[in-house]
């Protein structure tokens, strides 16, 4: 069967290897038993790209990346490159990769599974049926890059550009929420009709649908922080301040 999908997986460094031999075992298990396949490639960066180009991402890696259909991302960074300059320091490949490919979004998914409820440091009952997912704009810039401005032109370049993808989240946020809501109405369709048809085969009634609130604020993120089991199947968190989404994506 010829691919259908090309990837580019960048391992990286730490513990971005050990993620990404994971994600290969699900890639072969993908072309093994689904009607799917995956065009692989690898390369490097980082503090592995520096160590082998001089570079935390080299153009060639960065032209392959710009078309394929994905990249598989692992990290970059460690204790062997925390002396070099920032201009090529591991972090420098992820930011370029982030700017040049035009990302704004960084998804976190964060789900409790019943068999694993009990092993979370929080309590069964305040960690049980989390489902919530966090949506905030990633960096593509750093510190130095705002301090090497020059003109008033390019800081207001950069000030439409972030608008433009706080804007962009915006829009994400509303798609990706629609889009969840209705997977948890097709959730507690299927749950209810089955638990319908076990008890009256001939059952056709209406189910009603769930349907989801969404915020941005940070006191969402401090709310769900406190009993995120009651509020996960509730709430969204989209586009909040870095600290709150921080806080809530990590914590």
């Amino acid at each position: 069967m010829a691919a259908n999908k090309s990837l580019l997986l960048l391992p990286g460094d730490g513990i971005g290897p050990e993620v990404m031999s994971q994600v290969k075992r699900v890639i072969e298990w993908m072309d093994r038993r689904r009607a799917v396949r995956f065009e692989i490639s690898e390369d490097l960066v980082g503090g592995a790209a520096i160590d082998a180009h001089g570079v935390p991402l080299a153009d060639a890696t960065l032209e392959k990346a710009l078309v394929v259909d994905a990249v598989l991302f692992g990290a970059v960074g460690g204790p062997k490159w925390d002396n070099l300059d920032f201009k090529i320091k591991p972090e420098r490949g992820l930011l370029r990769l982030r700017k040049d490919l035009g990302l704004f979004a960084n998804l976190r998914p964060a789900i409790c599974f019943e068999a694993l409820a009990d092993a979370s440091t929080l309590k069964r009952e305040v960690v049980e049926g989390l489902d919530i997912l966090i949506l905030r704009e990633v960096q593509r810039l750093s510190q130095e890059d705002g301090v090497n401005l020059s003109g008033i032109k390019r800081i207001l370049e950069l000030e439409l550009a972030e608008r433009r993808s706080r804007q962009l989240l915006a829009e994400m946020h509303a798609e990706v929420s629609q889009l969840r809501a209705q997977l948890e109405s097709t959730r507690a369709v299927a749950a209810r009709l089955a638990g319908m048809i076990r008890s009256r085969p001939d059952a056709a009634e209406l189910v009603p649908v769930h349907h989801f609130s969404r915020s941005g604020h940070p006191e969402s993120a401090h709310g769900i922080t406190g009993e995120p089991g009651q509020t996960a199947a509730a709430v969204d968190l989209g586009s909040p301040p870095s600290a709150a989404g921080n806080a809530a994506g990590t914590g």
